[in-house]
C-alpha cells in the first residue's frame, strides 16, 4: 500500500462565538485562502494569505461570491447595504462595482474582464441575468425571467458554454430546480441538461478541461416534506 503524504495544516483557530465555518473557498493560484463565517446574526469572512499566514483580512457583514479566473481580486457582497465589492487580495482598494440594485449572485467570466450577475428585487418579481463589463462600465442585461430565481451562473472554463440554475420564485425553502446549458455571449437556454437540488446551495461544477459538469440530484423530487428539510436525500451526477 502507497504511503500518502501527510496533511499540512494551513490555518487552524476555533469558530468565533456563536458562529460556524460555513464553507471554505481557496483561489485558483493557490495564494489564498477564504472562510466564509456563518454567525446567528450575521455573516462575515476571514481572507487569508497562505505565503504570510499572520496576514488575515477581515471581511465583515457580508459573504463570499467569486474569484478572478489569477486568484488576484474577489467578489464580496455587504449584506446590510447589498454592495458588491471587487477586493484585492494583495490589499488594496476595495472597488464597488455599479451592479443592479438587489444583486445576490455574481461570477467572473474566463477572461475576467467581466462580471456575470444575478439580480432581484424581491420574492414575486422573479429576477434577471446580465453581464458587467469591467473596462468601461458598461452594463447588460441579458435574460429575465418573470417566474424564476437564477443562480450558480457560470461559464465553462473555455468560455464556450455558460451554465445557471434556475429555481421557482417562491418561499418554500429547499425546491427542485433546472440546470441549463446556455449560450456564453447572451444567456439564451440551449438546453435543459438535468433537475438539480436548487434549496441548499449546491452549484454545479464544471470540470477544468470543461467537457464534464458536476451537479447534485436529489433523489426524493416528489417529497413535499423534503422541501421543508434542511438534509436532502441527494446524489452526486457527472454529464
Amino acid at each position: 500500500m502507497p504511503v500518502l503524504p501527510q496533511a499540512i495544516p494551513l490555518y487552524s483557530q476555533p469558530d468565533p462565538p456563536r458562529c460556524r465555518t460555513d464553507a471554505v473557498h481557496a483561489s485558483p493560484n493557490g495564494a489564498a485562502l477564504l472562510l466564509q463565517y456563518n454567525c446567528e446574526d450575521t455573516l462575515f469572512a476571514r481572507l487569508l494569505d497562505l505565503n504570510n499566514p499572520d496576514a488575515v483580512t477581515l471581511l465583515s457583514q457580508g459573504y463570499f461570491m467569486n474569484w478572478s479566473p489569477d486568484g488576484a481580486w474577489l467578489l464580496f457582497r455587504d449584506i446590510e447595504t447589498g454592495q458588491v465589492w471587487l477586493i484585492p487580495v494583495n490589499g488594496g482598494e476595495w472597488q464597488p462595482l455599479e451592479l443592479p440594485a438587489g444583486t445576490y449572485d455574481a461570477a467572473f467570466a474566463p477572461d475576467g474582464q467581466r462580471v456575470l450577475y444575478a439580480a432581484s428585487v424581491g420574492l414575486g418579481f422573479g429576477s434577471e441575468m446580465g453581464v458587467l463589463n469591467l473596462a468601461d462600465g458598461r452594463l447588460a442585461p441579458w435574460q429575465t425571467f418573470p417566474d424564476q430565481l437564477v443562480a450558480h451562473a457560470a461559464w465553462s472554463p473555455d468560455g464556450n458554454v455558460l451554465a445557471y440554475v434556475l429555481l421557482p420564485d417562491t418561499n418554500i425553502p429547499f425546491v427542485i430546480g433546472e440546470l441549463w446549458l446556455a449560450e456564453p455571449a447572451s444567456g439564451k437556454q440551449l438546453m435543459l441538461l438535468a433537475e438539480v437540488d436548487a434549496g441548499h446551495g449546491y452549484a454545479p461544477v464544471w470540470s477544468p478541461d470543461s467537457t464534464s459538469l458536476v451537479y447534485v440530484h436529489r433523489g426524493n423530487p416528489d417529497d413535499i416534506q423534503a422541501d421543508l428539510s434542511r438534509w436532502p436525500y441527494a446524489a452526486i451526477c457527472i454529464r
